[in-house]
C-alpha cells in the first residue's frame, strides 16, 4: 500500500469521524438551524485570526 492510499483511508475516516460528532452536537435539531451557528462559529475564528492585536509591540 504507497502512502497516497494509507492517506486517503486516513482522511476517509477522519471525515467519517467529524461527521459522527457534528450529528452528536446538532442532536435533535434541524441541519438548517444547527448551520446557521457552524456559521457564526467559523466566521467567528476566522475573523480573530485574520485581525489578531499585534502582541510585538
Amino acid at each position: 500500500m504507497t502512502y497516497k492510499e494509507k492517506m486517503a483511508i486516513k482522511k476517509s475516516e477522519l471525515y467519517s469521524t467529524l461527521w459522527r460528532s457534528c450529528d452528536e452536537l446538532r442532536g435533535g435539531m434541524d441541519a438548517s438551524q444547527y448551520k446557521n451557528y457552524v456559521l457564526a462559529l467559523l466566521f467567528f475564528y476566522i475573523f480573530s485570526l485574520t485581525f489578531r492585536p499585534d502582541k510585538t509591540k
